[in-house]
C-alpha cells in the first residue's frame, strides 16, 4: 500500500453528503414513475385506442430502438456536455411527452400513432438521461463509495419494478387509465426540483485546440471498450445475460399461464420474486465485493445463483411454484450483484472524458441483443414445448459465467481501479 493511500483521509457517510440525498430522492422518483408509465402506456394503447397486438409489441420495441440508432453518438454528446443539464433537459422533455397523451384524450384526438412517436422520443431521452447520470454519479460520490451509492439506486430501481404494476393499477381504477399518466408527469417534476438542488462541477474536460470529429470520438469510446481486458469480457457478460433475459421474458408468462396453469393474478405476484431478490442482492453486494474483492465476487456470484434458474422450468401447479420463486429470488439476487459491481467498477475505472462512451458502447451491445433475444425466446417456444424452450434459455442463463471465466478476471482477488 502506498504512502498517498495510507495517508488518503476517509470518505464522509454517503447519506450525509445532501447532493447525494437529493440525487438520489430525484432517480428513485423517476424510476417509480417509468415504472408505472411502462405499464400503463400499452394500457392505454389496448384499452382506449384498442391497439393490435402487434401495435403494442412496436411500442416496446421503439423504446429501446433509440439505443441502436444513437447510442454510440450519445455517450460522445454526452461527454462533450454536462450531465447534470442533459438529465434536466432530458426530464423535461419526458414530462411534456408524457403529459401530452392525458391532454390529447381530453381533447379528443388521441392516436395509436401518437403513442408510437412519443414512446420513440421517450425512448431517445431515456439514452441520454441514463448515460448523463452514469456519468454525473463519480462528480457527486468519492470513488471509494461508488459500491455502495450503485447498491441504493439498485436497490430503488426493484422497488420501483415491485410496487410499480400495483400502483399502477390501483391509480388507474381511480383515475382512469390515461389519467394515471399524470403521475408519471408529477414524479419527473419533483425529479427536475430536486436535480436542481444538486450542486456539482459537472464540466467536461477541456479539449485539444484541433477538434475532433463526432465519429472519431464514437471510435475512440467503441475502441477503448474492445481493447481493454476486463471491459470488453464485462459486456460480452452483460449482453450475454440480457439476451437470455429478453428469450425468458417473451416465454415466462405463456409458460406459467398456459403450462404450468396459474392465474394472471398469480403471475403477478410470481414475478415480483425476481425483484425481491434484486433487492437482497443490492443490499448485499458491497459487502460480498469487500469480503471476496469485487472482481472474486463477480465470478462466485454468477457461478453460485445462475444454475438455480434451472429450477423454473420444473415449475408446477401448488406447491410446485417455490420452485419458481426460488428460481427467480436467487438469479435476481446474483444480476443485482453483479450490475452493482460492474457499474461502480466501469464509473471509477474509465477515465472521465471516456466515460460516457463507454458506456453507451457497452449499452449498445447489451440492449441491442434485447430484441433479438424475445425473437429467439418465442421462436423456441413455438419450435419446441414452452416447458422444453424455458430449459434451454434457463440453461443459456447458468452458461454465461464462461464467459468471465474464459477472461483476466478470473485470476484476480479485485478489479484493478484504472487501465495499465
Amino acid at each position: 500500500m502506498s504512502d498517498e493511500e495510507i495517508s488518503e483521509p476517509a470518505p464522509p457517510r454517503l447519506l450525509s453528503d445532501r447532493r447525494f440525498r437529493f440525487l438520489w430522492t430525484a432517480e428513485t422518483i423517476g424510476q417509480l414513475g417509468t415504472a408505472i408509465s411502462s405499464v400503463v402506456i400499452p394500457l392505454v394503447a389496448i384499452d382506449v385506442l384498442h391497439a393490435t397486438a402487434w401495435e403494442v409489441g412496436l411500442i416496446e420495441a421503439l423504446v429501446w430502438l433509440p439505443w441502436l440508432l444513437i447510442g454510440l453518438p450519445a455517450g460522445a454528446w454526452v461527454d462533450r456536455g454536462r450531465s447534470r443539464r442533459i438529465i434536466l433537459a432530458g426530464n423535461i422533455s419526458s414530462l411534456l411527452l408524457t403529459a401530452s397523451i392525458p391532454l390529447a384524450a381530453w381533447a379528443g384526438v388521441l392516436s395509436t400513432s401518437q403513442i408510437l412517436v412519443i414512446a420513440f422520443l421517450l425512448g431517445v431521452s431515456a439514452v441520454f438521461t441514463l448515460v448523463a447520470f452514469q456519468t454525473l454519479l463519480p462528480s457527486v460520490v468519492d470513488h471509494r463509495l461508488l459500491p455502495e451509492a450503485n447498491a441504493k439506486f439498485y436497490i430503488s430501481e426493484s422497488i420501483a419494478h415491485i410496487s410499480g404494476p400495483g400502483i399502477a393499477g390501483l391509480l388507474a381504477h381511480v383515475l382512469g387509465t390515461v389519467y394515471t399518466l399524470l403521475s408519471h408527469a408529477a414524479s419527473l417534476a419533483i425529479s427536475v426540483l430536486c436535480l436542481l438542488q444538486v450542486k456539482v462541477d459537472d464540466r467536461p474536460p477541456p479539449r485539444a485546440p484541433k477538434q475532433s470529429s463526432l465519429v472519431q470520438e464514437v471510435k475512440e469510446g467503441v475502441r477503448f471498450t474492445a481493447s481493454d481486458s476486463y471491459l470488453r469480457p464485462i459486456a460480452l457478460y452483460s449482453a450475454a445475460a440480457n439476451f437470455w433475459f429478453a428469450a425468458l421474458q417473451a416465454v415466462i408468462m405463456f409458460f406459467l399461464v398456459r403450462t404450468v396453469g396459474v392465474s394472471a393474478s398469480t403471475v403477478g405476484v410470481l414475478l415480483t420474486a425476481g425483484g425481491l431478490g434484486g433487492i437482497t442482492g443490492a443490499l448485499l453486494a458491497t459487502k460480498i465485493a469487500s469480503r471476496f474483492g469485487n472482481a472474486r465476487a463477480l465470478v462466485l456470484t454468477e457461478l453460485f445463483t445462475a444454475p438455480f434458474g434451472l429450477l423454473i422450468p420444473f415449475t408446477t401447479k401448488g406447491s410446485g411454484l417455490v420452485l419458481f420463486i426460488a428460481g427467480m429470488i436467487i438469479t435476481g439476487l446474483g444480476v443485482s450483484v453483479s450490475n452493482v459491481i460492474t457499474s461502480s467498477f466501469r464509473q471509477a475505472y474509465c477515465p472521465p472524458h471516456l466515460l460516457g462512451r463507454v458506456i453507451t458502447s457497452t449499452r449498445f451491445l447489451t440492449y441491442g441483443v434485447l430484441p433479438v433475444g424475445a425473437i429467439t425466446g418465442g421462436t423456441l417456444a413455438t419450435a419446441l414445448d414452452t416447458r422444453t424452450a424455458v430449459f434451454v434459455v434457463c440453461l443459456g442463463q447458468a452458461l454465461i459465467v464462461s464467459l468471465l471465466l474464459a477472461s483476466p478476471i478470473r485470476k484476480h482477488r479485485s478489479l484493478p481501479e484504472r487501465p495499465s
